[in-house]
Order: C-alpha cells, then sequence, then structure tokens
C-alpha cells in the first residue's frame, strides 16, 4: 500500500499516529499483541449494523438506514486500499458530482481534497484496510443525507466510485442502543497528541473509544509493521517529503499493513473502533 501521497496530504495526522501507536523502549516498537484477555468487542453486536463493501469501482451499501449508534462494517473487495470516509451531503452536491470530482484530482495527481471535503462534520467510521481487509466503528448516524467517498484517492490509488445514503429516524420500537458500548480503553486525540494510548494490547478482539478533544479533525490508524522495525524507523520514514525515495535499508509504507482504525473524526466527537488484532507490531 503507498501511503507516501496520502501522507502529505495529513501529514500531522500520519505522523502522530505512527510514532505514537508504535512508540516503545529499548530501540523497538512495543505496540504490541501478547497474552489473551476477555474482549469488549461482543457489545458492538448490540448496534444497528450498516455493512459497506468496496469493489474496485464502487461502494455497495443500503439506500437507507435508520438514524441512531451504529456498528459499521467494511469489507474491502477490491485490489488495492480503499478508505470510506462518511460526510454528510454538501448542500447543491451529489455523490455522482463529488465522484467526477476526485476522478478528476485521480487523473491530474493532484493530492489536495475538494474545498467541499473541508466543510465536515466528519463522521469517523471503518478505516482505510487492504484488499480483503475488514475494519469496524461504532459510529453515531444523525438523520439526514449523507455521502461516502473514498480517501484511496488521497492515497494515489484510483478511488471507488462515491455514493449517496439517507440516515432516516427508526421507530422508537427499533431504535438503536443509547448506551455506549463498553470498552477496554479511552484515548483522547488532540493537536500533536494522542493520550491514554495502550502500549501493549493482547491478541484477540478489542472495543477502543476515541475522543477528539482538539480544534481539528483526526484520524486513527492502525498498521502491522515488519518484525524488528524500530521507532527511528518509522520517524524516518514519515518525516520523508511526499513521494520521495524512502530511506536506503529503511521502512517502506508498502510494508505496513492496514488492520484498522477510526476514519476522520471531527472535534468535539466521540466514537468507537472495533479491533481484531494478531500478535505482532
Amino acid at each position: 500500500m503507498d501511503r507516501s501521497r496520502y501522507a502529505g496530504a495529513v501529514v500531522r495526522t500520519v505522523i502522530l499516529l505512527l510514532s505514537v501507536i508504535l512508540v516503545g523502549g529499548g530501540g523497538g516498537l512495543a505496540a504490541r499483541a501478547e497474552s489473551a484477555t476477555p474482549s469488549t468487542a461482543s457489545d458492538a453486536l448490540l448496534y444497528p449494523e450498516l455493512r459497506i463493501t468496496a469493489t474496485d469501482t464502487g461502494f455497495q451499501l443500503p439506500a437507507q438506514v435508520p438514524a441512531g449508534r451504529t456498528l459499521m462494517t467494511f469489507d474491502n473487495g477490491g485490489t488495492t486500499v480503499h478508505q470510506p470516509v462518511f460526510l454528510p451531503l454538501p448542500a447543491g452536491e451529489t455523490p455522482e458530482r463529488m465522484q467526477a470530482e476526485i476522478q478528476t484530482l485521480s487523473e491530474t495527481q493532484d493530492v489536495a481534497p475538494p474545498l467541499w471535503f473541508f466543510a465536515g462534520p466528519w463522521l469517523g467510521g471503518p478505516e482505510a484496510v487492504d484488499a480483503d481487509g475488514r475494519s469496524q466503528a461504532i459510529v453515531d448516524l444523525p438523520a439526514g443525507h449523507y455521502a461516502v467517498i473514498d480517501g484511496a484517492v488521497f492515497q494515489g490509488q484510483s478511488p471507488a466510485a462515491a455514493a449517496g445514503f439517507v440516515v432516516a429516524p427508526a421507530p422508537a420500537a427499533t431504535a438503536s442502543p443509547s448506551s455506549e458500548p463498553a470498552a477496554d480503553a479511552t484515548i483522547t486525540e488532540r493537536e500533536f497528541a494522542f493520550l491514554d494510548l495502550p502500549v501493549r494490547v493482547a491478541p484477540g478482539l478489542h472495543t477502543w473509544k476515541i475522543a477528539n478533544v482538539g480544534k481539528q479533525a483526526h484520524e486513527f490508524f492502525i498498521g502491522k509493521v515488519p518484525p524488528g522495525t524500530t521507532l527511528d524507523q518509522v520517524l524516518a520514514l514519515v518525516s520523508s517529503p511526499p513521494g520521495g525515495t524512502p530511506p536506503a535499508e529503511g521502512l517502506d509504507f508498502s510494508q505496513i499493513a492496514s488492520i484498522g482504525g477510526l476514519s476522520l473524526l471531527g472535534p468535539g466527537r466521540t466514537a468507537w473502533t472495533v479491533l481484531d488484532l494478531t500478535p505482532g507490531t
């Protein structure tokens, strides 16, 4: 997976994610899955599920879903990385027009997002995963009209087509639970810092609460790196210019496997990432 172009678009977020999540002592990286412990991720099953599937030509999802706290399950059925980004449908825009604009960006190799991308508010959602991967998140969906676009265009990949869907008020009898899912970690996002991130994590299912108390949107990306990778190698990689040559004998973005997290979450918002972690770093 090539994240170098995407790093150029949101470089501060990526540096924070990689340097904080993978911080460790003794020259190695210590955000490591170790012994198994009980999980809280089964609580995610209490919420209505919105399933999103990406192919290399488009997103597949229902045309209408009920409002409320929702388990979003994203399956990447394409041949490359895809990233669903959820936005309220901007005034005067349609998913088709949004798709045409990001397709033009892809063809002209312009990684600057359109102006409507910055309007927000960003709701959070499943993070990017590689081909055949799955990512899950629990998100509060207010009623309204929404678009899902492919953040892969900002990673130098051909984007899947944008899609639109309606979130309608749910009948009281079928409304989703209003209680928060039980979380085994609570992580606070703010500018230049992620607070209370676990250092050592048991393998298996986890639910992590993510709260953005900053003034900018933040993204929570978890990637698996090759054994023996050091923090210095990660910092050297994310500090290199977008599109530049990776450091000699250093880490390359293609060596980082996307395994989940939370896509762009706006200021003052909270969401939950549901993770299935295997041993490693």
